[in-house]
């Protein structure tokens, strides 16, 4: 719930880096305004998954999911931001992220072999 009636004063977002093809291990980076410049009162929302943010400023948010998120590669999520006392931040359009699968090793190196792909997000 918000409780101004200010509306140039309301936390928005205006960007998210790299929408597509990103890593789960990988920053993500939101700018906007309106944001605290206190991490711990930023909450950073992927797909319903806390992404814990790992340093902020009034206009910028920058976090990271790690590789044990419980997210699946190749299907969209949705970037939400709540700031503390005060409410989730507006959108000037709904963002959404789609992370890509990594192949982490191919077994044996040599002759015939068998293709594994190994998901770096785990339940």
């Amino acid at each position: 719930m918000i409780f101004t009636n200010c509306r140039n004063q309301l936390p928005i977002i205006f960007n998210i880096t790299q929408l597509t093809d990103l890593q789960l291990d990988s920053d993500i980076t939101i700018t906007g305004r309106g944001f605290s410049s206190i991490s711990c009162e930023n909450e950073v929302l992927v797909g319903g998954v806390l992404c814990p943010v790992i340093s902020s400023t009034n206009q910028s948010l920058v976090c990271n999911l790690g590789l044990n998120s419980g997210l699946l590669p190749n299907i969209d999520y949705l970037v939400e931001v709540y700031i503390k006392n005060f409410g989730f931040a507006l959108h000037k359009s709904l963002f959404r992220i789609k992370f890509q699968s990594i192949i982490t090793s191919f077994f044996p190196s040599n002759g015939t072999f068998i293709f594994e792909l190994h998901i770096n997000s785990l339940f």
